[in-house]
């Protein structure tokens, strides 16, 4: 892991081997302003992230959690830039060799779900690249 990296607090929940499952409460930024009552935009979530460790963890015990910064942007990468630029240059094509937008445009969308498709398809090539770190929160 290098010295950038993401972190987040969370709990033990589970264990399986070497890996262990925590989980953490997802904020949006406004989740902790102070108007947020006011506010519909307030947005928290529990998820289970699966992470690995060397360190010995008990069920309940408070930890912390870190990704590498790189992988964060490769994620974007893969989630947002990949589609745009599929859906960008499927609509000119499409749309050119045509010469109909409305088929550029369907199939612009058409594209979408066969990417993210591949993406599901690859996920445990993908769960290998994109790994989680959990370790003993220091007292």
């Amino acid at each position: 892991m290098s010295n950038k990296s993401v972190t987040q607090d969370g709990v033990v929940v589970g264990m399986n081997g070497n890996k262990v499952l925590v989980k953490i409460i997802s904020k949006s930024a406004c989740a902790s302003c102070h108007a947020k009552g006011a506010c519909s935009a307030a947005d928290m979530a529990d998820k289970i992230i699966e992470t690995d460790t060397a360190d010995t963890m008990i069920v309940g015990e408070q930890v912390t959690v870190a990704m590498d910064e790189q992988l964060g942007w490769l994620a974007v990468f893969f989630a947002f830039f990949i589609p745009f630029l599929l859906v960008i240059s499927t609509l000119f094509s499409v749309a050119s060799i045509t010469e109909s937008e409305t088929h550029g445009a369907l199939a612009s969308l058409l594209i979408l779900p066969v990417y993210y498709f591949f993406l599901h398809y690859f996920r445990d090539k993908l769960a290998n690249v994109f790994t989680f770190k959990s370790f003993n929160r220091k007292k």
